[in-house]
């Protein structure tokens, strides 16, 4: 017959595998950010009436992890030429490493214009990001991004539209946790975040998660396909 003491020890036990919390990862993440398709389904305002093609580009702002900032042109200093119904795409954004804990926000600024400007089209991205990091944590307005992109539409550049992304890390696990649209454009398909997102997804084969939004300024049609996948 077991003692009072031994048999006290074996409840005692008991209870701290009941209430011990389970185990909690702490991997860091590495994920993917690609812009999988920019379409035109309709072209800007023409500027003569020869003009039968657009020439947009892409402002990318990053904020996060933590402090650090990262901006990004896409093509890289110059524009694409294309016309209605034809696409750019997929092309690789940039991979970033998120500890656990941390987020990153995601600004593109879609713009159009004749002539590529490589100096004030940096000064802008460098801006947006500027506008992005210090920003509230909810959802930016397109009077906190106008600012910056002043420079460029007052040369006559077509501001197509801006959407954001938020991007986390939570507990070893990442999520895709919003889309949301900023100035002259709506959501046509949120992000999938429940199956295939970044979160565990470690395949890199893996199709990962995915969301559109219709960018409609200057009198286009445009959908930007954005993608988040988890590569380590």
């Amino acid at each position: 017959m077991p003692t009072k003491f031994a048999a006290w020890s074996t409840i005692g036990s008991l209870l701290a595998t009941l209430g011990a919390a389970p185990a909690v990862s702490r991997a860091p993440a590495t994920v993917r950010l690609d812009l999988q398709t920019l379409h035109a389904a309709a072209l800007s305002v023409a500027r003569t009436p020869a003009d039968s093609a657009d020439a947009p580009y892409v402002l990318v702002s990053i904020a996060g992890p933590g402090k650090a900032t990262t901006t990004y042109h896409m093509p890289s200093a110059d524009h694409w030429s294309i016309r209605t119904d034809d696409a750019k795409g997929p092309l690789p954004i940039g991979t970033l490493s998120l500890q656990p804990g941390d987020s990153i926000r995601v600004l593109l600024s879609v713009l159009e214009a004749g002539e590529a400007d490589a100096p004030e089209e940096s000064i802008a991205g460098a801006a947006s990001t500027v506008a992005l990091a210090n920003g509230a944590r909810g959802k930016l307005k397109a009077a906190a991004i106008a600012p910056t992109l002043d420079p460029l539409t007052k040369k006559g550049a077509h501001w197509l539209g801006s959407a954001t992304m938020l991007i986390t890390n939570e507990k070893g696990m990442t999520y895709w946790r919003a889309l949301d649209c900023v100035s002259t454009c709506s959501v046509t398909r949120k992000p999938d975040t429940a199956a295939k997102t970044a979160a565990g997804q470690k395949d890199a084969s893996a199709p990962g998660a995915s969301g559109v939004v219709e960018l409609s300024g200057n009198s286009a049609t445009y959908h930007l396909q954005l993608k988040v996948q988890r590569v380590s």
